[in-house]
């Protein structure tokens, strides 16, 4: 019986985030069994927006292991009152979409509509593009008014010693006033 075991982890992160996010671990083993060989190097993890992986073995794979990631297109669920026009904003670094119980409402409609009810379909209309490549710069920080305002107290203080300092030194320079 002749083998190679190790435990693998993957982690992933963002470009701006300094640490990793686990996304799953597994054991991951091929074992030769006379004519037949045991695999298992499968490792699943649930959805996720991050955008760089990590993948960790211990101890290290004797070969490279491959990866295969797949891209998993955002579904939207609208919910709105009346006839309306709606856009669909994306590709803007500044936008965070919120996180909503959609779960609990497409149940609870079910609830009220029948179990085989589902969301009407919806489609695109024609792209527009607004902003353009402006829309995926960072955001511009906020201006630091806590700093402007500690600089500025400090600059008031250092003037209140000077002229303190300042009056002491006339005061002790005067004739007769010991």
């Amino acid at each position: 019986m002749a083998g190679n075991l190790s435990t693998l982890t993957l982690l992933s992160r963002d470009r701006e985030q300094p640490w990793w996010q686990l996304q799953g671990n597994t054991t991951a083993f091929a074992v030769q069994v006379e004519q037949a060989t045991l695999k298992q190097n499968r490792l699943y993890f649930p959805p996720t927006r991050q955008r760089q992986w990590l993948l960790q073995s211990q101890p290290p794979l004797k070969q490279a292991p491959r990866i295969r990631l797949r891209y998993r297109p955002d579904r939207f669920l609208i919910a709105h009152a009346g006839p309306a026009d709606l856009v669909l904003v994306g590709g803007n670094r500044n936008v965070q979409r919120p996180h909503y119980p959609v779960a609990a409402v497409i149940h609870a409609m079910q609830a009220e509509l029948g179990r085989s009810w589902t969301p009407p379909s919806a489609s695109l209309g024609a792209r527009i593009r607004v902003r353009g490549a402006a829309a995926l710069l960072p955001p511009k920080p906020a201006p630091p008014y806590r700093q402007w305002l500690l600089w500025a107290v400090l600059v008031i203080a250092a003037a209140a010693v000077a002229a303190m300092a300042g009056s002491l030194l006339r005061q002790s320079k005067t004739p007769g006033q010991r």
